[in-house]
C-alpha cells in the first residue's frame, strides 16, 4: 500500500513492477535479490560490492530521455519529428520528454531547443556533456561502446599516440582516451571547436603541442589546430 500511495499506482501496476525486478535481478545470479512477502512486504537484498548503479542503468537506458540523447549526438541534424519516426510514435509523445530536458541541460549551461534537437553552447562544452554521458551510461559495461567509429581504429590511434610520445597508458587511461578521441572525431565533421586567441600562443609555444601535431598527421586525423 505504501509503494502505490508513494508511486501514485494501481496496487496491479506494483506488482507488476514487482515482477519485472526479479526477473531483471535473476541475471545477477544472486547478488541482489527481491524478497516477497506474500505481496505485502518486499526488501532487496543484496551482496556488499554489487553495483546498485547496474540497476539504475538498466531503467534508464530504457527510457525515452536516454534514446533521445543518444539520437542527437549520432544524427546531429535531424529533429524531434526523426526521432518520433524512429522510435515508432507521435511526435506530440516525444515532445512531452524532450521538455523535460530543458532543465536537464541547463544545468550544464547548454540551451536545449526541443523541436530542433538544438544544443546551443560552445562546442568544447557540448563535447564535455557528450563525454560523461556516455562514460556514466557504459562505466559499469566496459566493453560497451557506444559510438559510431570503430573501437579497433580508435584503439590504432592510441598505440600511435603511446609511441609519439614514448609512454605506456593504463587500461583506465585508454579507455578515458578512447571515449574523449571518438567524440572529438565525430563531433568535428558536424562543428569545430574554437580556441580563444588569448590561449593560442600559450598551446603553440607548448613542446608537446608539436608532438601532438606530428601524431595527428602520422595517423591522418583531420583536425585543424584549433581541434588539437
Amino acid at each position: 500500500e505504501e509503494l502505490r500511495n508513494l508511486l501514485n499506482v494501481t496496487e496491479k501496476s506494483v506488482l507488476h513492477y514487482i515482477e519485472e525486478l526479479e526477473d531483471l535481478f535473476k541475471q545477477y545470479n544472486g547478488n541482489i535479490l527481491l524478497k516477497n512477502e506474500d505481496n505485502k512486504r518486499f526488501f532487496i537484498k543484496k551482496e556488499k560490492d554489487f553495483p546498485i548503479y547496474n540497476i539504475y542503468l538498466h531503467f534508464y537506458k530504457a527510457s525515452y530521455n536516454y534514446h533521445l540523447i543518444d539520437f542527437m549526438y549520432k544524427y546531429p541534424r535531424s529533429v524531434l519529428k526523426d526521432f518520433a519516426k524512429e522510435q515508432f510514435t507521435s511526435v506530440s509523445t516525444v515532445f512531452r520528454y524532450a521538455k523535460l530536458l530543458i532543465p536537464y541541460f541547463r544545468r550544464y549551461h547548454i540551451t536545449f531547443h526541443p523541436f530542433q534537437l538544438e544544443l546551443n553552447a560552445s562546442e568544447a562544452n557540448i563535447r564535455s556533456f557528450f563525454y560523461y554521458f556516455y562514460w556514466n551510461s557504459t562505466r559499469e559495461s566496459s566493453d560497451k561502446w557506444p559510438f559510431h567509429i570503430e573501437q579497433k581504429e580508435i584503439e590504432k590511434y592510441i598505440v600511435a599516440f603511446e609511441g609519439i610520445y614514448d609512454i605506456t597508458l593504463t587500461i583506465f587511461q585508454k579507455r578515458v582516451f578512447s571515449f574523449w578521441l571518438a567524440i572529438n572525431i565525430e563531433r568535428s565533421s558536424f562543428r569545430k571547436v574554437r580556441v580563444d586567441n588569448e590561449y593560442k600562443s600559450v598551446i603553440s609555444d607548448d613542446p608537446h603541442f608539436n608532438l601532438l601535431k606530428k601524431w595527428s598527421k602520422q595517423i591522418n586525423l583531420s583536425f585543424n589546430s584549433d581541434e588539437l
